[in-house]
Protein backbone atom coordinates (compact mmCIF):
# COMPACT_ATOMS: atom_id res chain seq x y z
CA UNK A 1 0.00 0.00 0.00
CA UNK A 2 2.84 2.40 0.75
CA UNK A 3 4.06 2.52 -2.83
CA UNK A 4 0.53 3.36 -4.00
CA UNK A 5 0.28 6.23 -1.53
CA UNK A 6 3.69 7.56 -2.51
CA UNK A 7 2.69 7.36 -6.17
CA UNK A 8 -0.47 9.36 -5.38
CA UNK A 9 1.59 11.86 -3.40
CA UNK A 10 4.03 12.38 -6.23
CA UNK A 11 1.14 12.80 -8.67
CA UNK A 12 -0.67 15.44 -6.58
CA UNK A 13 2.46 17.29 -5.50
CA UNK A 14 4.08 17.18 -8.96
CA UNK A 15 7.58 17.60 -7.59
CA UNK A 16 10.56 15.35 -6.88
CA UNK A 17 11.10 13.95 -3.37
CA UNK A 18 14.24 15.26 -1.64
CA UNK A 19 14.25 13.77 1.88
CA UNK A 20 12.53 10.97 3.78
CA UNK A 21 12.43 10.23 7.48
CA UNK A 22 10.70 7.00 8.38
CA UNK A 23 10.12 4.59 11.23
CA UNK A 24 9.27 0.99 10.39
CA UNK A 25 6.81 -0.96 12.54
CA UNK A 26 8.69 -2.61 15.41
CA UNK A 27 5.58 -4.04 17.03
CA UNK A 28 5.02 -6.77 14.47
CA UNK A 29 1.48 -5.59 13.72
CA UNK A 30 -0.32 -8.41 11.90
CA UNK A 31 -0.84 -7.80 8.20
CA UNK A 32 -4.59 -7.45 7.47
CA UNK A 33 -4.12 -9.34 4.18
CA UNK A 34 -2.89 -12.49 5.97
CA UNK A 35 0.20 -14.11 7.50
CA UNK A 36 1.73 -14.87 4.09
CA UNK A 37 2.17 -11.12 3.42
CA UNK A 38 5.30 -9.56 4.89
CA UNK A 39 4.95 -5.87 4.09
CA UNK A 40 5.58 -3.94 7.31
CA UNK A 41 3.88 -0.69 8.18
CA UNK A 42 5.69 2.54 8.81
CA UNK A 43 5.23 6.22 9.43
CA UNK A 44 7.16 9.35 8.64
CA UNK A 45 7.57 12.37 6.42
CA UNK A 46 8.64 12.88 2.80
CA UNK A 47 9.80 16.37 1.77
CA UNK A 48 9.72 17.65 -1.82
CA UNK A 49 11.69 20.18 -3.89
CA UNK A 50 8.73 22.57 -4.01
CA UNK A 51 8.49 22.65 -0.19
CA UNK A 52 5.51 20.30 0.11
CA UNK A 53 5.49 17.58 2.76
CA UNK A 54 3.77 14.20 2.95
CA UNK A 55 2.94 12.76 6.37
CA UNK A 56 2.17 9.08 6.26
CA UNK A 57 1.13 6.39 8.72
CA UNK A 58 0.74 3.09 6.97
CA UNK A 59 -0.62 0.61 9.49
CA UNK A 60 2.12 1.08 12.03
CA UNK A 61 0.63 -0.09 15.30
CA UNK A 62 -2.82 1.23 14.48
CA UNK A 63 -6.17 -0.23 13.52
CA UNK A 64 -7.29 2.93 11.74
CA UNK A 65 -7.39 2.59 7.91
CA UNK A 66 -4.33 3.76 6.00
CA UNK A 67 -4.31 7.48 5.31
CA UNK A 68 -1.88 9.86 3.78
CA UNK A 69 -1.88 13.63 4.15
CA UNK A 70 -0.35 15.92 1.53
CA UNK A 71 0.50 19.38 2.86
CA UNK A 72 1.71 22.47 1.11
CA UNK A 73 1.62 26.16 1.89
CA UNK A 74 -2.05 26.62 0.98
CA UNK A 75 -3.54 23.14 0.53
CA UNK A 76 -3.96 19.93 2.50
CA UNK A 77 -5.34 16.73 0.95
CA UNK A 78 -6.28 13.72 3.08
CA UNK A 79 -6.49 10.41 1.22
CA UNK A 80 -8.19 7.32 2.62
CA UNK A 81 -8.01 5.13 -0.47
CA UNK A 82 -9.47 1.98 1.07
CA UNK A 83 -12.69 3.74 2.10
CA UNK A 84 -12.80 6.07 -0.93
CA UNK A 85 -12.62 9.21 1.23
CA UNK A 86 -10.69 12.21 -0.04
CA UNK A 87 -10.80 15.63 1.59
CA UNK A 88 -9.32 18.90 0.41
CA UNK A 89 -8.70 21.72 2.87
CA UNK A 90 -7.35 24.95 1.47
CA UNK A 91 -6.49 28.47 2.44
CA UNK A 92 -8.94 30.94 0.89
CA UNK A 93 -7.45 32.57 -2.20
CA UNK A 94 -7.64 36.09 -0.74
CA UNK A 95 -5.31 35.02 2.12
CA UNK A 96 -2.71 33.21 0.01
CA UNK A 97 -0.42 36.23 -0.22
CA UNK A 98 -0.53 36.80 3.54
CA UNK A 99 2.38 35.57 5.66
CA UNK A 100 2.37 31.85 6.48
CA UNK A 101 1.79 32.56 10.18
CA UNK A 102 -1.46 34.36 9.30
CA UNK A 103 -3.97 31.59 9.83
CA UNK A 104 -6.92 33.35 11.44
CA UNK A 105 -9.41 32.38 8.74
CA UNK A 106 -11.90 29.63 8.10
CA UNK A 107 -10.41 27.02 5.73
CA UNK A 108 -12.36 25.95 2.66
CA UNK A 109 -13.27 22.25 2.86
CA UNK A 110 -14.18 20.13 -0.14
CA UNK A 111 -14.92 16.44 -0.43
CA UNK A 112 -13.31 14.87 -3.50
CA UNK A 113 -15.31 12.05 -5.07
CA UNK A 114 -13.65 8.89 -6.30
CA UNK A 115 -15.08 6.94 -9.20
CA UNK A 116 -13.91 3.56 -7.92
CA UNK A 117 -12.26 1.82 -5.01
CA UNK A 118 -8.60 0.83 -5.06
CA UNK A 119 -8.33 -2.46 -6.98
CA UNK A 120 -4.86 -3.94 -7.53
CA UNK A 121 -6.07 -6.69 -9.88
CA UNK A 122 -7.86 -4.29 -12.25
CA UNK A 123 -4.95 -1.82 -12.14
CA UNK A 124 -2.48 -4.59 -13.05
CA UNK A 125 -4.70 -5.87 -15.86
CA UNK A 126 -5.01 -2.34 -17.23
CA UNK A 127 -1.21 -1.87 -17.12
CA UNK A 128 -0.52 -5.18 -18.85
CA UNK A 129 -3.04 -4.41 -21.63
CA UNK A 130 -1.39 -1.05 -22.25
CA UNK A 131 2.14 -2.46 -22.29
CA UNK A 132 1.46 -4.05 -25.66
CA UNK A 133 -0.07 -1.01 -27.34
CA UNK A 134 2.04 0.90 -29.85
CA UNK A 135 1.47 4.26 -28.14
CA UNK A 136 2.46 2.95 -24.68
CA UNK A 137 4.32 5.53 -22.59
CA UNK A 138 6.44 4.15 -19.76
CA UNK A 139 6.09 5.52 -16.26
CA UNK A 140 9.52 4.25 -15.23
CA UNK A 141 10.62 7.66 -13.93
CA UNK A 142 7.60 7.87 -11.61
CA UNK A 143 8.24 4.30 -10.46
CA UNK A 144 11.87 5.11 -9.66
CA UNK A 145 10.81 8.13 -7.58
CA UNK A 146 8.37 5.96 -5.63
CA UNK A 147 10.95 3.25 -5.00
CA UNK A 148 13.48 5.89 -3.89
CA UNK A 149 10.99 6.83 -1.15
CA UNK A 150 10.35 3.19 -0.17
CA UNK A 151 14.08 2.35 -0.05
CA UNK A 152 14.71 5.69 1.68
CA UNK A 153 12.26 4.61 4.40
CA UNK A 154 14.29 1.46 5.03
CA UNK A 155 17.57 3.42 4.99
CA UNK A 156 16.11 5.98 7.41
CA UNK A 157 15.09 3.19 9.76
CA UNK A 158 18.47 1.42 9.49
CA UNK A 159 20.61 4.55 9.95
CA UNK A 160 18.22 6.37 12.34
CA UNK A 161 18.30 9.62 10.40
CA UNK A 162 16.73 11.63 7.61
CA UNK A 163 17.81 10.31 4.21
CA UNK A 164 18.49 12.49 1.16
CA UNK A 165 16.95 11.40 -2.14
CA UNK A 166 18.32 10.32 -4.60
CA UNK A 167 19.88 7.72 -2.35
CA UNK A 168 23.62 7.72 -1.91
CA UNK A 169 25.51 4.58 -2.84
CA UNK A 170 26.19 3.70 0.81
CA UNK A 171 22.46 3.00 1.25
CA UNK A 172 22.22 0.58 -1.68
CA UNK A 173 23.18 -2.54 0.29
CA UNK A 174 20.75 -2.34 3.19
CA UNK A 175 19.39 -5.70 4.23
CA UNK A 176 15.63 -5.43 4.70
CA UNK A 177 14.34 -8.02 7.17
CA UNK A 178 10.61 -8.53 7.08
CA UNK A 179 8.97 -9.67 10.33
Amino acid sequence: MGSVFFDLSNYFINSEPTFVNCFIDKTGTANPRGKQFKDPGGYGVVRYKNGAKVFFDLSENTSIPYKIILKSKNVEITIDEINKKYKLEERPKKFRLKPEYFYLYKPVYKIIKSMDKYNVVEMTKYSIRNLFKKNFISNIEESINVMQIVFGCHASKSFHKTIKIPLLKKYHNIEVKFP
